[in-house]
């Protein structure tokens, strides 16, 4: 059944103007949008703003068993599964549609447990073939690239987009790849969780060579282990690359076995399939490739051709029988995420149909949940707040006139995506087979590769997104200038089609403000109107921004979500930057819509009590402590409790709504307050 409120989400997105669309002089009494029973009335709001806003809710709502965190944002990720399988079962039915038949064939391969209990790891052993049969570190490198097309980690990420130098044109990017542990930090840093970590990632390494037939697992996993070890010391941490400018390097293909000797760099740009019309790339980490290019000519044949066995079983043992899954489930969900049990299988199939089929599923999800007629509407609430940031921009004191006249450039030409795509991608070259799960897999990620590396030489595809419509986020892209709000962001808890303005300014028009930050933070705001990454603040106004990002630096480093780690305020700048601007813009734009009046007490509430509310509740999420460390490590954004508490903390306005005194512990005095703008 379709839940009431996912066509009237979008019915009053013209937030702040439903009533000059209404009847004229009809009154309607919204409701405030404040779930008092989630209330935690024990916790003050100057304690702990997060805790007393959600506190309730999460008493009643424990994190479920197959759950690494939970909240009521996380339910909207529940909601879309079960939406999309509903799309899923409905396409089944639709045998004249060809991509409906892709999607259904994609799902039914992924439900077909007992064929995939009997294949056990059949459907790995040509991959398993290949890599034993490399002959020499040529026929490695390209294999290797190979291996990167169809989603397996590896320590090469090659990808496609848009030149930071000349957005005009695409180029191709080879940076650091991901490691079986996702994070350096979990090989390298002392403690007793990490020494913990590593241990049983180790058994898992062992597992999934034994799994594949290695009568030497013990030692060859300890190989491998040694060296994604290496890789990680020679990785960038998350800091260093969120500058962009360190990432900016562009050479010739020729000049790459030069700049970085030690791995055949032809063989696998070759194996790549780059067109031979291409002649440069860019690379990010530069001095990551060179010492990779070293350790891969240190490392013997039979240590690389352990570690692509590992990484490729590990990239795929989920979707094979239970022996795979369950040893994959045991480390990346129980050791890594905290999960007590495994997700229904249907959860599990709808993941990996969407992840393969997302934009036919987008498209079908459009015309179900979000009809076209809305979507001007909801074009209209992100017109408001990009209007507030306009003015805003006017009013900064430290900016220049020549800066804010850069700032007024970048803002008015920035691109907008609402809802869902103008254009949709073509499925039809996408084989897939009713009884090939891995197959499936393999041949969507090489058909998303063979996409990406089609746009090479082409004009810009500004249309494009990058994200479905049904995904639970947005974005901001600094090269394309342009910001993204997928039509499953619009909905509950970021917006309640029932409540008062004033919630869902808190909550959604947030979302619309930090997505719009990010053009000037520090790594979108060093990309300029068209895109190009250029540094468009002068001296003396880029002086005064990092100080206030400093300031932002040190109060977030201060935040202890998990005992013994803290939040890595450098590494989660650009995020905090876009957490507390945004709401800023979101207050004003709110208070602008009540034409200078005061907004409505409604259950005993002001309208800006009811306002940071709505945002604490549209980021209410609690982690497992595995999770939480993890966050910690490797997310760029802080953890939701530190969002809430840290923005709100900055904004003047929250003090006076909620009394907040010195001796609360929520207190910061006036001039620690971090204020961008």
């Amino acid at each position: 059944m379709q839940p009431k409120h996912c066509y009237a989400v979008i019915l009053t997105l013209c937030v702040g103007l439903a009533c000059a669309q209404g009847t004229p002089g009809a009154t309607v009494q919204q409701k405030s949008g404040i779930a008092v029973a989630d209330i935690d009335a024990s916790v003050r709001p100057g304690e702990d703003f997060f805790r007393h806003v959600n506190g309730n809710w999460h008493k009643r709502n424990p994190i479920p068993d197959n759950k690494s965190s939970w909240g009521p944002t996380a339910q909207v990720a529940d909601l879309m599964k079960e939406r999309v399988h509903l799309l899923i079962e409905t396409a089944a039915k639709d045998t004249g549609n060809a991509d409906a038949r892709k999607i259904a064939a994609f799902f039914a391969s992924a439900m077909d447990s007992h064929r995939i209990e009997q294949l056990g790891v059949a459907p790995l052993r040509p991959a398993l073939a290949s890599i034993a049969a490399i002959k020499d570190k040529r026929a490695l490198a390209s294999y290797l690239a190979h291996l990167g097309a169809s989603g397996v980690s590896s320590p090469l990420d090659l990808t496609i987009h848009l030149d930071a130098k000349d957005p005009r044109r695409y180029v191709p990017d080879l940076a650091q790849g991901q490691l079986g542990m996702e994070e350096r930090s979990y090989y390298l840093e002392q403690g007793t969780a990490m020494a913990t970590a590593r241990g049983q990632y180790l058994q898992f390494l062992i597992a999934s060579l034994t799994l594949a037939g290695d009568a030497d697992a013990g030692a060859h996993a300890a190989d491998v282990m040694a060296f994604e070890t290496a890789l990680a010391a020679a990785q960038w941490t998350a800091t260093a690359n969120n500058d962009p400018t360190k990432a900016a390097t562009t050479v010739t293909l020729a000049a790459l076995n030069d700049l970085a000797p030690g791995f055949d760099w032809q063989a696998y740009l070759k194996g790549a399939h780059l067109p031979r019309s291409q002649r440069d790339i860019v690379l990010s980490q530069p001095s990551y490739l060179q010492k990779f290019a070293e350790l891969s000519a240190a490392t013997s044949l039979a240590t690389w051709k352990s570690y692509l066995a590992s990484q490729l079983i590990g990239s795929y043992a989920s979707t094979l029988s239970s022996p795979f899954a369950d040893a994959s489930f045991a480390f990346y969900g129980v050791a890594m995420g905290g999960k007590k049990a495994r997700s229904p299988r249907w959860q599990s199939a709808v993941a990996w149909t969407e992840s393969s089929l997302g934009g036919p599923l987008g498209k079908l999800y459009v015309q179900r949940y979000f009809p076209p007629a809305h979507l001007e509407r909801a074009k209209l609430l992100v017109a408001t707040v990009k209007d507030e940031f306009r003015r805003s921009i006017d009013e900064i004191t430290w900016m220049s006139p020549a800066s804010k006249q850069e700032a007024q450039a970048k803002l008015s030409t920035m691109q907008v995506k609402v809802g869902y795509p103008s254009v949709w991608r073509n499925y039809d070259a996408l084989v897939v087979k009713q009884d090939d799960l891995v197959g499936n897999l393999m041949r969507a990620r090489q058909f998303q590769r063979r996409y990406e590396l089609g746009l090479l030489g082409k004009p810009v595809a500004r249309a494009e997104w990058t994200s479905t419509p049904q995904t639970v986020s947005a974005n901001y892209d600094g090269t394309l200038n342009a910001i993204t709000i997928p039509a499953g962001r619009l909905q509950q808890p970021y917006f309640d089609a029932e409540a008062d303005d004033a919630v869902n300014y808190g909550a959604i028009a947030s979302v619309i403000g930090h997505e719009i930050s990010h053009a000037f933070d520090t790594f979108g705001g060093q990309f300029d109107s068209q895109g190009k990454l250029r540094d468009w603040l002068s001296a003396e106004d880029r002086a005064s921004f990092n100080k206030r990002g400093q300031m932002m630096v040190e109060q977030y480093g201060r935040y202890s979500p998990l005992p013994g780690y803290h939040v890595d305020g450098s590494m989660t700048l650009a995020e905090n930057i876009a957490d507390n601007l945004g709401l800023t813009i979101a207050l004003r734009a709110y208070h602008r819509s009540l034409g200078g009046k005061s907004g409505p007490v409604i259950d005993g509430y002001s309208a800006d009590q009811r306002f940071f509310m709505g945002y604490a509740r549209s980021r209410s999420k609690v982690l497992r402590k595995e999770m939480m460390l993890a966050t910690l490590k490797r997310d760029v954004h802080s953890p939701d409790e530190v969002r809430i508490n840290g923005a709100v903390r900055n904004q003047d306005a929250f003090y006076t709504a909620f009394g907040i005194v010195p001796d609360d512990a929520m207190y910061l005095a006036p001039e620690a307050r971090v204020k961008i703008w």
